[in-house]
């Protein structure tokens, strides 16, 4: 087909049933453009992966025998009804009954402890970045004379042959997604008995909380050996004196204030 040129206007008519096709083209550019976005969410190159890391192991002398544990222990003390928490481990301070726990109704198994890790303790700056949730059927159990029963105490323990779930904690094996290891873990308490809230201090002995020293311990990971340690802390000390081991283990206590 050839087109002459005319120094005149003229009219070309199409039918109107002729498609240009103006999208041609769009569906292929669509599917291209999601293949490539999954390959930047899902890039075989990245480690989005995380490992489990195991509590640092330490020597545990039990009527002069001295093993080698990676045992973790936890407590957390309730307020009790005298103002102070000589018999704060008992989940009745906070109206989970001794029956309810025994029979381990909803109120009981929906209730939980989560333990929360930050990048700094400074709740300004702080960014959450790791969370874990001990819940109360994973506690300790003492023989209630009362039920003749035993019921659970908040008290948690993790070593390899019983409650394993409670000792490990998942982070990423290099520096792909977070370069940071070392955090700063505090405690709350999850009520499914009246839907309250329970913050934990580090210690019995202030009357002035102060965040930064007085709610949290410091964890930090050991990349080379999968494992983690837990230490006091506090803005003067920044942590030194070694926690979670049987003899000297995690304590938190109800926020008084």
């Amino acid at each position: 087909m050839d087109i002459l040129f005319k120094n005149i206007d003229e009219s070309i008519i199409f039918n109107p049933t002729t498609d240009f096709k103006p999208n041609a083209g769009w569906e292929e550019n669509f599917q291209s453009f999601e293949k490539e976005t999954l390959r930047s969410i899902i890039n075989p190159a990245q480690n989005f992966e995380t490992i489990r890391y195991i509590h640092e192991p330490y020597e545990l002398d039990v009527s002069g025998v001295t093993t080698i544990t990676s045992d973790v222990w936890f407590y957390f003390y309730f307020l009790d009804n005298a103002g102070g928490f000589t018999k704060g481990l008992d989940y009745s301070l906070v109206g989970i009954s001794s029956q309810e726990n025994m029979l381990m109704t909803k109120q009981s198994v929906k209730s939980f402890f989560r333990l929360e890790f930050y990048t700094t303790p400074d709740r300004e700056t702080q960014k959450l970045v790791l969370a874990k949730d001990l819940s109360l059927p994973l506690g300790q159990k003492v023989f209630y004379t009362e039920l003749k029963h035993n019921i659970h105490i908040p008290v948690f323990t993790g070593n390899n042959y019983r409650n394993s779930e409670n000792m490990y904690l998942f982070w990423f094996p290099d520096d792909t997604v977070f370069t940071g290891m070392t955090f700063y873990m505090t405690a709350r308490f999850f009520n499914a008995e009246d839907g309250t809230i329970t913050r934990f201090m580090n210690n019995t002995h202030k009357t002035l909380v102060k965040d930064s020293d007085d709610l949290y311990y410091k964890v930090t990971f050991n990349r080379a050996e999968h494992t983690y340690d837990v230490y006091e802390y506090d803005s003067i000390s920044k942590g030194s004196i070694r926690k979670g081991k049987y003899s000297a283990p995690i304590n938190f206590y109800e926020m008084t204030l």
